[in-house]
């Protein structure tokens, strides 16, 4: 200990509270035989309670995956399988994944919202991290949900990568706003490397006048850096801008049911139509160039340009571009930064009226009656733009007003990259592990060995309850471990037989669906200590001499006669011997010595009772010890040592024979200025022999007045390799302060 002053300490108190193990030690030929159980007072190391958990989240190795596992709250992954087929790499790629979602909902393995759904992908240094990514429900079939996300893939000459995972399973989490993406921002921040809805067939809508479907927008204009006229206003039942699902006329659909259509209602404008309202603006919602490292990447997308000019002017422009500066309001704030394609009518048609010219190569020439332009288009994306966010636009407009002599339409469907990477979730669920200790205890606190101990998911119906065990407790620590175990709500069943007895007799002693106690298995490691109605008692039998009778056995009876012999102990090389069996008021027995040399008939020694009540004596089961030091420090010697032994039987100088199964042990200093700076307890083996090597508790890190301190000998803070090589057997405690 330190005092901070030179003030003289008057007064100092150490407080041992030591609840014992006491163990019997036979006289002579047993004459006034004690047999005591060991207690142990339910105020845990760590605060535990009975029948209660405690223990850290420490992160696990998954069960089936080769990564460890990202977030321990989800209870369930998959493997995402994705090959790259080409010879480069892709750094933030869009793919996707489609399964059923209704089984997962219906089994109560996914939130039926779906919010719960993540893609993780880990580094090539096994760090997991979050991708962007986005779902809809009931696509492309009910039941079905697809997701898309981004991915990294390098080039495998067509090898799988298993380095990402659809995790799911957590009712408490929200949509993750930073990493679902929407249509509704620009930006990269706010969109990834997946052109949202590219086929058309994610927001059905009906009408013929759609504004916007998911990830596409439509204005009845053009932006006036094209120097497009004013558009007018016609008849609104001659034009559409819709999903159109019409394979008439000129009218046509490249993937799935639906493409986009926009200008004249008429299937067919080859000799023109009603619809003269031409104009108008197809803008898709930004995407994120994905990075391709030794390659290009391309964007391709499927349009239908039909087109009828009576006109002796050229007036008429279609134009496909790439643009920035996305905003969904205005499409004069669009900046076109590529061109992709233009084509316009000729300046007099003069039996041309459905012939256009290239605008950037005006030798060319194509007739819209015929199928030329119902054709895919592409882009090679130059490398300066990956990583940022682009979108397209598809325009068609006059220059000057627009009038019945004109009419046409245009469809688009099919946008996307070239580039396809095959993509399957596996089938095989991984559910989140945990690894279960049970520790099961009696009534005194000491640990039950071979308790056999099951964990069962009884709220199931039966033919889907899911059942681990029966595990018996070990012999040492009384832990039964359940490994690999999937997160439910358990019941905990422990059963206990008394060893070698034919037939078994054995008990339930506890049930956990009959105390209605459930255990939520929620994280990677959990320890359950569980307390039974069991009782303990030990013998050990000598001779007059003290030597151990070593040939011989206890009989063990149910009450106090001998109607019903529970069991025959027999005694080990040191005369002891355990049994464990409910905990009723008293046991009788009777003690035989058996050794064929001296009879060939065991020979009665002694019989007699165990009372329970003789046990819960205050003073036996439960030793409280208050040391006072007085001490006067000189000025010049501040610091001084507590150094002071407590055995087993109330003796401070005279080993025992009972042992301490735990300890609360309090050390306070008489006033605030006085504080310690170091804690030490050491056991005593059954030999009253300590040394360093036996220390079970230390504290370095000290600096207060009161310092409360408790000790399980089967689980100290410390755990010295002696302990358990002499089986846990605490005869007494040194407590060390300075």
């Amino acid at each position: 200990m330190h005092k901070s002053t030179s003030f003289k300490l008057k007064l100092k108190k150490l407080t041992l509270i030591a609840i014992l193990l006491m163990t019997t030690f036979f006289l002579p030929f047993l004459k006034n035989i004690e047999i005591i159980p060991s207690n142990l007072e339910r105020d845990k190391v760590g605060g535990d309670q009975d029948n209660e958990e405690f223990g850290g989240n420490k992160p696990m190795a998954s069960f089936i995956g080769t990564h460890s596992w990202w977030d321990k709250s989800f209870h369930s992954r998959q493997v995402i399988n994705i090959t790259n087929p080409y010879s480069v790499e892709f750094r933030n790629f869009g793919v996707s994944i489609s399964f059923n979602y209704s089984a997962l909902v219906n089994s109560g393995n996914m939130n039926s919202s779906l919010k719960d759904i993540r893609i993780i992908e880990y580094d090539s240094e096994g760090n997991p991290y979050e991708r962007k990514y986005y779902f809809e429900k009931d696509y492309p079939i009910v039941d079905n949900v697809t997701v898309w996300f981004d991915t990294n893939i390098t080039a495998t000459n067509g090898a799988s990568e298993v380095d990402t995972y659809l995790y799911y399973g957590n009712d408490v989490v929200e949509i993750n706003t930073i990493y679902f993406m929407n249509e509704t921002a620009d930006g990269v921040a706010n969109n990834f490397g997946w052109i949202r809805n590219g086929n058309f067939e994610q927001d059905i809508k009906a009408g013929q006048r759609i504004n916007e479907t998911f990830g596409w927008y439509y204005v009845d204009d053009a932006p006036n850096s094209l120097g497009a006229a004013a558009p007018l206003t016609y008849d609104i039942n001659t034009y559409q801008h819709n999903l159109s699902n019409t394979l008439n006329g000129q009218e046509h659909i490249e993937e799935g049911n639906y493409a986009f259509k926009f200008g004249a209602i008429d299937n067919d404008v080859s000799s023109n139509g009603v619809g003269h309202d031409i104009m108008g603006t197809l803008f898709s919602t930004p995407f994120v160039v994905p990075e391709v490292i030794g390659g290009k990447i391309t964007v391709s997308a499927w349009r239908n340009l039909r087109t009828y000019d009576d006109q002796n002017s050229k007036a008429y422009f279609y134009r496909a571009r790439i643009c920035d500066a996305f905003d969904s309001n205005n499409i004069d704030l669009h900046n076109g930064i590529s061109n992709i394609e233009g084509w316009e009518t000729l300046t007099a048609p003069s039996g041309k009226e459905n012939t256009v010219r290239d605008s950037f190569d005006l030798l060319t020439e194509i007739d819209t009656s015929g199928d030329l332009l119902m054709d895919y288009i592409t882009y090679e994306i130059p490398e300066s733009y990956e990583g940022k966010a682009i979108f397209l636009e598809f325009t068609v407009y006059v220059i000057d007003q627009e009038r019945a002599k004109w009419s046409s339409f245009l469809q688009v469907d099919n946008v996307t990259f070239t580039h396809t990477l095959p993509v399957s979730l596996e089938s095989e669920v991984e559910r989140r592990k945990s690894d279960v200790s049970i520790i099961v205890r009696d009534v005194d606190g000491r640990i039950v060995p071979n308790a056999e101990v099951s964990l069962i998911n009884s709220t199931a119906p039966v033919a889907e309850q899911i059942k681990y065990g029966p595990i018996n407790t070990s012999i040492d620590e009384g832990i039964a471990l359940f490994t690999g175990i999937i997160y439910k709500n358990y019941n905990i069943t422990v059963n206990y037989t008394i060893p070698n007895t034919i037939p078994k007799i054995e008990s339930v002693l506890y049930n956990g669906s009959i105390t209605g106690t459930g255990y939520e298995i929620t994280e990677a490691q959990h320890i359950f200590t569980i307390y039974v109605d069991i009782w303990t008692i030990d013998f050990e039998i000598v001779d007059y001499d003290e030597e151990p009778l070593n040939y011989g056995y206890v009989a063990v009876y149910n009450n106090t006669d001998n109607t019903e012999n529970l069991v025959n102990l027999t005694l080990d090389s040191n005369g002891k011997a355990t049994f464990r069996w409910k905990n009723q008021s008293s046991y009788y027995y009777e003690v035989y010595y058996d050794n064929i040399d001296y009879n060939l008939n065991p020979t009665q020694l002694n019989s007699s009772w165990i009372k329970r009540d003789n046990y819960d004596t205050v003073g036996k089961k439960i030793r409280k010890h208050s040391v006072l030091l007085n001490s006067t420090i000189p000025k010049d010697a501040p610091t001084f040592t507590v150094n002071e032994t407590f055995y087993t039987n109330g003796s401070r100088t005279e080993l025992g024979n009972k042992m301490i199964n735990s300890a609360k042990i309090n050390i306070t200093t008489p006033r605030a200025t006085t504080t310690v700076t170091s804690i030490s307890v050491y056991y005593l083996d059954e030999n009253g022999y300590t040394d360093d090597n036996y220390r079970i508790y230390y504290n370095n890190t000290a600096g207060a007045d009161w310092y409360h301190i408790q000790i399980d000998m089967r689980d100290p803070p410390e755990t010295p390799s002696t302990l358990a090589g002499d089986k846990y057997g605490v005869y007494g405690l040194r407590i060390v302060a300075t």
